[in-house]
C-alpha cells in the first residue's frame, strides 16, 4: 500500500517558498491558443431583418444573416444578457447590471452608447418588443410579492414609465405581428435558467398559453408534463421549444395540434428566437437557423476576434486550489495535485515540475510508487477517467482503463486494496 502524507505534516518554510514557483508553474502551462476558425459557446440569439444578435463570453455581438461581419456591441465588465433586435433591426434590447442591478438597455444595432430603460431595483428582464418597436417588453418583480414568476411590463425606447400588459403571471412571451395575442410561459421553468432541465418531470414544467389582450381570454397548447420554452410567432402558428421526445427540439402549435419540427439527437435546442420564416437557436454552442417553409436547418460558421482577458497568460496562486499531495519516501520532495496538473515540488533545493503539463486536461490525485521512481495520477485526457502511470519526471509508461462508472473516482480508494509495488 502507498504512503499517503497530506500538506499539512510539510514544514511551512517550504510551503512558503514554493508558493510562488507553484503558481508560476500553473499559470505557464495555460493554453495560449487563439480563438478557432468557428467560435462556439454563442448564447441566447435573437433575429431580425438581416441582423443576427447573440451572447459570447458575456458580451453581445451584432452579424448579419449568414453569420459574417461579426461587430461586437458591448465591452463593460458586467454581463449583458438576453439580448432582442428590434422588429426592424435598427435598436438591440438587452438587460445589464452596469450600475449594480440588472435593468433594461437599448442601444443602435450599429453601436454606440447603450441607454438605460428601466430604474426599479428589481430584476427588470429582456422578453421581446411589441410589433410597432417603440415598447420593450420585459418581465419584473416590482409588483410581486412572493411568487416565482414576475409579470409582463412595456417600456418605451424614449424612456418614461413602464406600464404592466396584464395582472397574470408571465416568466416568457412573445406578442403576435398585430399585437392583439400574446404567446407565454406563465412560469419559471425548473431550474437550469430559460431553458430549464431536459426531461424533468417535477413539479415545474410549465405550458404555454395564448392570450387575447382584446378579449381576456386565453387557450392552452396541449401539454403534458414537458418542459415547453420560447414560445415565438410564425405568422398565425406559435412555434416553441420541448422535450416532449426526450430531447429539447422545435415544435409548432397548428390548426389545433402540436408537431415536431426538428430531431436533433446530439444537443439540445435552447434560446431560439424568430423573425418572418426563419428562426434561429442555439445548439452545442453553436448558432442554426430554420426555414419554417422548408424545414431546413443550416448551422452557421462564425468566426470572433476579440480580446479577452480570460485567455491571457496569467499568474495563478496554485495553492488556493490545491487538492491533494504526498510526500516522497526520501522526504526530498512532495508530489502536488492542483488546478488540475500535477507538481513534483523539493522540500528544500532544487526546482519545481509540472509533470502533467495539460490545459486540456484534469489531472488529480498524484501517488509516487513506494520507491519514489515513478508516480500515479487520474486522468480525463481520453474523455474517461483513467489512471496513469509514469516516471518521476512525467513521462507516462502506461495507461489503464478505469472502465465506465469512473465519475467520482479517487485513486487512493481504488489503490486501498491493490499492491501496485510492480511499477
Amino acid at each position: 500500500m502507498w504512503l499517503i502524507v497530506f500538506l499539512t505534516k510539510i514544514r511551512g518554510d517550504m510551503l512558503f517558498r514554493n508558493r510562488f514557483i507553484i503558481g508560476a508553474v500553473a499559470a505557464a502551462c495555460m493554453m495560449t491558443t487563439t480563438v478557432n476558425a468557428e467560435t462556439l459557446l454563442l448564447q441566447e440569439p435573437s433575429i431580425a431583418k438581416d441582423k443576427l444578435a447573440f451572447v459570447y463570453a458575456g458580451d453581445i455581438y451584432v452579424a448579419d444573416l449568414q453569420g459574417q461581419h461579426v461587430k461586437r456591441m458591448t465591452s463593460h465588465a458586467a454581463s449583458e444578457y438576453s439580448p432582442h433586435l428590434s422588429p426592424d433591426g435598427k435598436w438591440l434590447a438587452f438587460t445589464a447590471g452596469y450600475e449594480g442591478n440588472q435593468d433594461v438597455y437599448i442601444i443602435s444595432s450599429e453601436g454606440g452608447q447603450p441607454r438605460r430603460l428601466t430604474w426599479h431595483p428589481g430584476i427588470d428582464a429582456v422578453k421581446s418588443w411589441s410589433p410597432d418597436g417603440k415598447q420593450v417588453l420585459f418581465t419584473s418583480f416590482r409588483d410581486i410579492a412572493h411568487n416565482r414568476t414576475g409579470q409582463l411590463f412595456e417600456v418605451s425606447t424614449e424612456g418614461g414609465m413602464p406600464n404592466k400588459i396584464m395582472q397574470a403571471v408571465v416568466f416568457d412571451g412573445e406578442l403576435s405581428s398585430d399585437g392583439v395575442k400574446l404567446a407565454y410561459n406563465p412560469e419559471r421553468l425548473a431550474h437550469g435558467g430559460k431553458n430549464g432541465w431536459r426531461n424533468h418531470r417535477g413539479g415545474t414544467t410549465p405550458p404555454i398559453w395564448i392570450y387575447d389582450l382584446t378579449q381576456n381570454n386565453y387557450l392552452e397548447i396541449p401539454h403534458g408534463n414537458f418542459t415547453d420554452s420560447s414560445p415565438m410567432w410564425v405568422g398565425d402558428d406559435v412555434y416553441f421549444i420541448s422535450d416532449r421526445d426526450k430531447h429539447k427540439n422545435i415544435y409548432r402549435y397548428i390548426n389545433e395540434q402540436v408537431e415536431q419540427v426538428t430531431h436533433f439527437t446530439d444537443w439540445d435546442i435552447a434560446n431560439a428566437d424568430a423573425d418572418g420564416t426563419t428562426i434561429v437557436f442555439e445548439k452545442g454552442g453553436a448558432l442554426y437557423t430554420l426555414n419554417t417553409l422548408s424545414g431546413a436547418t443550416k448551422v452557421l460558421s462564425i468566426t470572433i476576434q476579440s480580446d479577452l482577458p480570460q485567455r491571457r497568460i496569467q499568474w495563478k496562486d496554485a495553492m488556493t486550489a490545491l487538492t491533494s499531495s504526498q510526500m516522497s519516501t526520501s522526504g526530498k520532495r512532495v508530489l502536488l495535485s492542483a488546478r488540475g496538473d500535477i507538481y513534483s515540488v523539493p522540500v528544500k533545493d532544487g526546482s519545481t515540475y509540472n509533470l502533467t503539463n495539460n490545459a486540456a486536461a484534469h489531472e488529480r490525485d498524484g501517488l509516487w510508487s513506494p520507491k519514489g521512481e515513478q508516480l500515479a495520477y487520474i486522468t480525463d485526457r481520453e474523455g474517461r477517467y483513467k489512471l496513469e502511470l509514469a516516471d518521476q519526471y512525467g513521462k507516462v509508461t502506461k495507461t489503464i482503463n478505469l472502465g465506465k462508472n469512473t465519475a467520482d473516482f479517487f485513486l487512493f480508494e481504488w489503490l486501498k486494496d491493490i499492491r501496485i509495488y510492480t511499477l
